[in-house]
């Protein structure tokens, strides 16, 4: 994956499109928890999310369902 990549993107897996694997391909600080519910895409039980991600640790789940979007989102 190139820097440039690794640096730019940050990724926000649909959850039937294993999460567990985007995670371990693109690295936990580049992935992201999104749901667009109503929408096709999106999950309609946003917290059933987490059960995507087990067998992940618990600090790796955190940095998915949210500290990843803070940190995204916290001006510089």
């Amino acid at each position: 994956m190139s820097e440039l990549f690794r640096r730019q993107v940050w990724v926000s897996p649909f959850w039937e499109d294993k999460p567990v694997a985007a995670v371990e391909m693109i690295g936990v600080e580049r992935t992201l928890f999104g749901s667009d519910w109503p929408h096709t895409e999106g999950i309609a039980d946003p917290l059933s999310y987490r059960d995507e991600l087990a067998g992940l640790p618990e600090e790796t789940i955190d940095r998915v369902k949210g500290a990843n979007a803070l940190e995204l989102t916290m001006p510089i």
